[in-house]
């Protein structure tokens, strides 16, 4: 993503602009939302024939905290916007990646520059 052109300026002002936006991003939330279907068990409802889904869709929104998985309903009419809040939260991965990945070049930059430094001081030292 980067060329060995690339200042640490640059670098630095590329940090800025993933940070902002960060803070522009609308509310996310983690999780896996997954549509499920039941059978009530009565044999003269429709969920009893074969080949009928059941009863639902009744949407969940599954996501592991502290090695435990944590599972909440969400209501028919939340479906679309906790969709788009999970959207949301893959683009703050995204994001956050490319920052951390973005940082390492900065202090790649950052250790050339104490080496250089070095170097010229040694020099300077020698003479």
């Amino acid at each position: 993503m980067y060329s060995s052109h690339t200042s640490l300026q640059e670098l630095q002002n590329h940090v800025h602009k993933l940070i902002q936006k960060l803070n522009d991003l609308e509310p996310f939330r983690q999780g896996s939302l997954t549509a499920r279907y039941h059978t009530c068990g009565k044999d003269y409802c429709h969920c009893a024939k074969e080949g009928d889904p059941g009863h639902g869709p009744y949407w969940t929104l599954s996501r592991a905290i502290k090695g435990k998985n944590v599972a909440k309903t969400i209501k028919p009419d939340a479906v679309e916007s906790t969709k788009e809040q999970i959207a949301r939260f893959h683009e703050f991965q995204m994001i956050v990646d490319e920052i951390k990945e973005t940082n390492i070049h900065i202090c790649d930059a950052l250790l050339e520059q104490d080496k250089q430094a070095s170097s010229e001081a040694k020099k300077k030292g020698s003479t």
